[in-house]
């Protein structure tokens, strides 16, 4: 008979236990036998009067002496000690506990946990949540009253259980859908190199995606903002969790936003209780609209006003999305790929599964073909039994007393728990159940239902009875997808000695994929941007709602991500614009008005360290960009690799920019302060739903490492690009170039990003500036030197000449050809004019486009607007009616009398052709907000 001698017991040495000593000390003063007898009636009724009261053994670390809070500190560090210890069967020694069959107590920092036997899990099962609640359980496990775990209803597990699961037929088809378009842009084109994958983080990026289809629909599933936020989400919350259970519930309540994982998951939660808390409202707004996803199922079901308020709908969608949905089935699969990885047999095996019921590829792939997956299904279970979510399962909060069958007593506010890893781990439960057996499930007859998704007390890590997970179904069928894909096209190997993966195939990097980059980056710039970008579309009249719709979701998912962390934690302002964005915005007057931006391709961290001039960063955007467009990457390639430097040098050319810098300004003038210099540029034009793509880039960085002017290397690149450029052309701009007085006068070197069919089509450009902004600079350039005087240049310049005061914000009237405007600022290198050069293969002379550094000359931008309407009027455009474009201006960036630092107004650009007529573009520089206002 094996009883508990007193209600703690402890796991440290054997010098703290009661053991057989103490009765031997005995032995010498009463008789061995009547001691035995009343130990046992002793230890007997101590027994009894425990089941009677409640009273349950604690498993503690420290003597029983010591204050429990000891314990409770230690709880993190010692929890697998103690679960093991608490467990386990022990010796046949009266001092020895054995709670295998019996409860026992863990403490912990945040609760008093009482792990249940499986027996008592059985009679349990079925008992109503009002007398066992699994929600408050769940609320106090997950540190509810600090990570705002939602509490109190049961609406998400209605919408899974009467609208996800009955429709699954319906929803398969959607992930694959999902899982189709994820899937390009994780998987190469087929190749036979390698290139290394993080396994999580590749299947975070695929069940993220096809699980945000079903929760909350397009278009945000596809918004890579808010799949981002919820990911990181998921990881700040255990953070946070984890946070509370070594500090307390009280304690990290009471330090709440000084502990950073907390402060983000709330920011993080506002954010997204935003965003859906909006397409709630929009939805409601428009109800003939319809909508198949968790998020309108909770609408529909929701039976309170509580349960239906906005804000509360997008709470609770998604906590199940981030916290019970992506993160375990990442976890799942993750540890799939890995036993999967790890024996070749098992590789092959599974593979031939999925060719014998996948005849025609992954495409086909049903619901009734994933339920005759045995042998992956058999995996799936065998490898979440040994690796499961957690280790307890069947958590709830006692909310009546309840007495078990042998007599122990369950009273009111107690938390129980069953130990899920344990049961399964125990050979009396399941023969060999140390080994890791793939097979298992498939071979083995067994008298329970062996699929993973089936919750039995043989399977337990879904939980046990009516409370069990509802999403395991559909949990299943996603993880079944993802593996069944990557068993059948992606060979895998390990990348010794990281935990990285290598897969066959060309390198294609994602351009939104940085694991290190922060939500609220991306968050930052889209609070900045969208608006004014979604004003000036509307302003351009030459864009449908669907449209810009369209522009705005590709600046997303494209843009966003890789504009480098917002201002307080980068490595300096963008030298782009006057406000330090590294995104310029800027609309096109002509017979087709459109709206472009520049941005420069920073990354998504931090450009210090390893990639100081963000120069590795752009080559990856460039890549992953030319591979989601479909672009060629021969020139790109031929650009970036002239004129990269490695991350030694550029650390060395940031040290030298100061110098640099001050030798192209006036003496006596400082130079400004520049921390970085952009590498590299990216444009684009917006056309309808689609855009057209422009890369730049700066030679200016290989140029002050060498000391060599960069237009040597500039002419040798043009000379072997193909499709081939005229020589002729090339040595009219090399000649001309060679006169001008700068001492290395190349800036920036752009080029079309078009597909290979489309290379003859395609431009270079080079830009120049000038320390002369009269108008006979700008003959002088447009003709180079006299060299060029057709008609249509003759009209160019006819046309500009009238204007041209204007554009130098020089309102008082027309001025002579030599004069010279004087500028605002001459800290800075391009100060007063600069000029592109456009050259295209099988043409004999270059187009010129000149610009205007307007910041350099605006006084203010209501004046500046005025300058502009009269521009408009003169050359006949409608924005030049009273009026027009001020709105414009007012409704993308707000009143010009904003008194604003620096300028909105940027640059402004002129070029006239015959088939186009007068082109001008005007550039801004977006204010940006308070790193607050878009939290």
């Amino acid at each position: 008979m094996a009883l508990h001698a007193a209600n703690e017991s402890s796991c440290l040495p054997d010098r703290f236990n009661l053991d057989s000593s103490w009765t031997s000390s005995f032995s010498g003063r009463f008789n061995s036998h009547v001691v035995a007898v009343l130990v046992s009636l002793l230890l007997g009724y101590v027994a009894y009067r425990s089941k009677q009261k409640g009273d349950i053994p604690s498993i503690r670390c420290w003597p029983s002496f010591f204050p429990t809070i000891f314990d409770r500190l230690s709880y993190n560090d010692q929890a697998p000690n103690l679960i093991k210890h608490g467990y386990k069967k022990g010796q046949q020694k009266l001092t020895i506990p054995q709670y295998r069959d019996r409860p026992f107590k863990l403490l912990k920092m945040d609760m008093d946990l009482v792990v249940i036997p499986l027996k008592y899990a059985s009679e349990l099962r079925a008992v109503t949540s009002d007398k066992l609640d699994p929600l408050t359980a769940s609320f106090d496990d997950n540190a509810g009253d600090v990570t705002g775990i939602l509490l109190g209803s049961e609406l998400h597990t209605h919408a899974i259980q009467r609208r996800l699961t009955p429709r699954l037929p319906k929803i398969i088809p959607m992930i694959m859908d999902e899982l189709t378009l994820s899937f390009k842009q994780v998987l190469p084109a087929e190749d036979d190199s390698w290139f290394p994958v993080n396994p999580y983080e590749m299947v975070l990026h695929l069940s993220s995606r096809a699980a945000a289809r079903v929760f909350v629909g397009e278009p945000i599933c596809r918004d890579e903002i808010f799949l981002k936020t919820t990911a990181s989400y998921s990881r700040n919350v255990f953070d946070s969790i984890s946070t509370s259970r070594r500090l307390g519930l009280l304690l990290t309540s009471f330090l709440g936003t000084w502990v950073p994982a907390v402060r983000e998951a709330r920011e993080q939660l506002l954010y997204i209780q935003t965003l859906l808390a909006g397409e709630v409202k929009r939805r409601r707004e428009r109800p003939k609209e319809t909508h198949d996803d968790f998020l309108q199922w909770c609408m529909d079901l929701a039976r309170t006003e509580e349960e239906a308020e906005p804000m509360s709908l997008a709470h609770r969608t998604l906590g199940i999305l981030s916290m019970a949905v992506v993160h375990t089935t990442a976890m799942a699969s993750t540890h799939l790929l890995f036993d999967i990885i790890s024996d070749a047999d098992l590789a092959d095996s599974l593979r031939e599964e999925q060719k014998c019921l996948l005849k025609d590829g992954w495409d086909s792939i049903t619901q009734q073909s994933m339920l005759e997956m045995k042998q992956l299904d058999s995996l799936m279970r065998e490898s979440q039994r040994l690796n499961p979510v957690g280790e307890f399962t069947f958590r709830r909060i006692v909310r009546t007393p309840i007495v078990l069958s042998d007599g122990y007593r369950l009273e009111p506010g107690q938390q129980i728990a069953v130990l899920a890893r344990s049961i399964h781990m125990d050979e009396e439960n399941l023969s060999d159940a140390a080994s890791f057996n793939p097979q298992r499930w498939v071979r083995q007859k067994h008298s329970a239902p062996t699929a993973f998704s089936n919750s039995s007390t043989a399977n337990l890590n879904f939980g046990l009875g009516r409370y069990a997970c509802p999403g395991r179904f559909i949990a299943s069928y996603m993880i079944k997808s993802i593996m069944s894909r990557i068993l059948l096209d992606c060979p895998l190997a390990l990348l010794t000695p990281t935990h990285d993966f290598i897969m066959p195939g060309q390198t294609m990097p994602i351009a939104n994929g940085d694991a290190a980059a922060d939500p609220r980056d991306a968050q930052y710039w889209s609070h900045n941007f969208v608006s004014p970008l979604k004003s000036l579309l509307n302003a351009a009249g030459s864009y449908t709602i669907a449209d810009q719709e369209a522009q705005v979701r590709l600046l997303e998912k494209h843009v966003l991500p890789n504009l480098g962390p917002r201002p307080s934690k980068a490595n300096g302002p963008s030298f782009l614009t006057q406000s330090g964005s590294p995104l310029q915005l800027s609309l096109n007057a002509s017979s087709n008005n459109c709206v472009r931006y520049c941005w420069e391709m920073l990354g998504a961290s931090r450009q210090e360290g390893d990639d100081p001039l963000a120069i590795q960063a752009a080559q990856n955007i460039m890549a992953s960009l030319a591979a989601n467009f479909g672009l060629s990457t021969k020139w790109s390639s031929a650009l970036l690799s002239a004129f990269a430097v490695n991350p030694k040098e550029a650390q060395k050319i940031v040290d030298m920019l100061p110098e640099w810098l001050q030798s192209f300004v006036p003496e006596g003038v400082e130079a400004a302060p520049l921390k970085r210099i952009p590498f590299a540029l990216s444009a684009f034009d917006l056309k309808g739903s689609s855009i057209s793509m422009k890369l730049y880039v700066n030679p200016k960085a290989k140029e002050i490492m060498t000391g060599t002017p960069a237009a040597g290397e500039v002419w040798n690149i043009l000379r072997h690009l193909t499709p081939a450029f005229k020589p002729e052309a090339i040595e009219m701009l090399e000649k001309f170039f060679a006169g001008i007085p700068e001492p290395s006068p190349i800036e920036l070197v752009g080029i079309d990003c078009v597909d290979e069919a489309h290379l003859s089509e395609a431009r270079v450009k080079l830009y120049i500036h000038t320390r002369s902004n009269s108008f006979n600079t700008v003959r002088k350039y447009v003709t180079l030197g006299g060299i060029i005087n057709d008609e249509e240049t003759k009209t160019y310049l006819d046309k500009l000449h009238p204007i041209w005061h204007l554009l130098l914000q020089q309102p008082e009237g027309p001025v002579d050809d030599d004069f010279e405007k004087p500028i605002n600022d001459s800290s800075m290198l391009c100060q007063k004019l600069y000029f592109s050069f456009e050259l295209q293969p099988g043409k004999d002379f270059p187009n010129v486009k000149t610009y205007l550094p307007t910041w350099n000359y605006v006084r203010s931008d209501e004046e500046t607007i005025q300058n502009y309407e009269e521009i408009f009027r003169l050359c006949g455009h409608p924005w030049g009616e009273e009026g027009v474009y001020k709105k414009i201006f007012t409704d993308a960036f707000g009143p010009a009398t904003h008194g604003r630092k620096k300028p909105v107004h940027c640059d402004a650009s002129y070029l006239f052709t015959q088939k186009k007529g007068v082109y001008q573009t005007l550039y801004f520089s977006p204010p940006l907000g308070d790193e607050r206002d878009s939290q």
